[in-house]
C-alpha cells in the first residue's frame, strides 16, 4: 500500500463492510444449515463465501488502480453496458416473466448491475468535462439521457427496482 493510499484508508468502512458480510453469512448459514446437513439442495453458504472472496479481491484490485483509469474508460464502460442491455433481449434467459440474465460459459450475470456502475462513471465524467454546468439546458438534457436511456432498457426487461435505482442515482448527482 502506497503512502497516499494508506493516508486515504478508512478503517470504519472496512470494519463496517466486514461486519455486514459476517452478519449476512451468519443469516445465510442459519437458514441453509438444515438442507446442508441433510445433503439436499445447494450449499448457498459456500457459494456466497466464494462470491464474497471474489468481491473482496475485486475491491482490493480496484483500490490500487489509478483513479484516472476509471475516468478514461468511463465511456467505454457505458458503451459495453449499453450493448449488454441490448443483448439481453436477444440472448438473455427468461425466468418468471422477466429477461434479465445473460449466461456465458455457465456464468450468469445481470447487465443491469454493470450498467449502474457504468452510468455513474459516464455521468461523472460528462459533468466534470470542461466543467459542464448542469444549469444549462443542453447539459441537463445530455446528462439526463445518459441515465434515462439505460433506465428505459432496464424497465423493458422488466426490472423496475434497478431502473428506479438509476433514477435515484440521478437526483444527488444533479444536486
Amino acid at each position: 500500500m502506497t503512502q497516499r493510499q494508506f493516508k486515504n484508508f478508512d478503517p470504519i468502512i472496512v470494519v463496517s463492510l466486514l461486519g455486514l458480510l459476517f452478519l449476512g453469512l451468519l443469516a445465510l448459514y442459519s437458514t441453509s444449515q438444515p438442507s446442508m446437513l441433510s445433503g439436499q439442495g445447494a450449499n448457498y453458504f459456500s457459494l456466497q463465501l466464494g462470491w464474497i472472496g471474489l468481491g473482496l479481491t475485486v475491491i482490493a484490485v480496484t483500490t490500487f488502480l489509478p483513479h484516472r483509469l476509471f475516468y478514461t474508460w468511463s465511456y467505454l464502460f457505458y458503451a459495453v453496458a449499453f450493448i449488454l442491455l441490448i443483448l439481453v433481449f436477444f440472448i438473455g434467459t427468461t425466468g418468471k416473466g422477466a429477461t434479465r440474465w445473460i449466461y456465458i460459459g455457465g456464468l450468469g450475470f445481470q447487465p443491469s448491475e454493470f450498467a449502474k456502475i457504468a452510468v455513474l462513471l459516464a455521468l461523472g465524467r460528462f459533468l466534470t468535462e470542461n466543467r459542464n454546468d448542469i444549469n444549462h439546458l443542453s447539459t441537463f438534457l445530455i446528462a439526463s439521457a445518459i441515465v434515462l436511456i439505460p433506465m428505459v432498457l432496464i424497465m423493458r426487461q422488466p426490472d423496475l427496482g434497478t431502473s428506479l435505482v438509476l433514477l435515484v442515482l440521478l437526483l444527488p448527482v444533479f444536486y
